[in-house]
C-alpha cells in the first residue's frame, strides 16, 4: 500500500471526525448512539480517534481476511485485502469509532452496539 494513497484516506477520516466534533450534539456520531444507547450518559472520546488514527500499522493476514483491526490505540490494516480509497477511508473510520463512546460509568459500550451505531451513521461503515 502506497504511503500518499493512506495519507489521503487518513486525511479524509480526520476531516469527518473534526466536523462530527465541531457538530457536537448535532453529529451522527452523536445522534446514532443517542438512538442505540437510548440515552444521553454517553462521551465520545474525540481525543482517542485522532490519536488512534495517526497510529496506523500493517499485518498480512491471508487465513482470517479482516479488512482491519484496532485495540483502540492503534489501527493494523491488513494488506491482504485491496482497498480502494473510499474502502480504506471508511474502513479507517469503522477502527476509529471502536472504543471511543463511553458511558458516564465509564465503561465502553459492546461492540455489537458500535456497530449498530456505525451502520445508522453511514451504512457503508460496515
Amino acid at each position: 500500500m502506497r504511503k500518499n494513497f493512506l495519507k489521503k484516506s487518513q486525511n479524509k477520516a480526520k476531516i469527518f471526525f473534526v466536523k462530527q466534533e465541531n457538530l457536537g450534539y448535532n453529529s451522527s456520531i452523536y445522534k446514532s448512539s443517542k438512538f442505540i444507547l437510548r440515552s444521553t450518559r454517553f462521551t465520545i472520546d474525540y481525543k482517542k480517534i485522532f490519536k488512534c488514527l495517526d497510529t496506523i500499522d500493517f499485518i498480512y493476514d491471508p487465513i482470517n481476511k479482516h479488512w482491519a483491526e484496532t485495540d483502540s490505540i492503534s489501527i493494523s490494516i491488513n494488506i491482504y485485502k485491496t482497498f480502494t480509497d473510499e474502502l480504506l477511508t471508511n474502513t479507517l473510520i469503522h477502527e476509529a469509532l471502536h472504543g471511543v463512546i463511553i458511558r458516564n460509568s465509564g465503561h465502553t459500550i459492546p461492540e455489537e452496539k458500535e456497530h449498530n451505531i456505525m451502520y445508522l451513521i453511514d451504512p457503508n461503515l460496515i
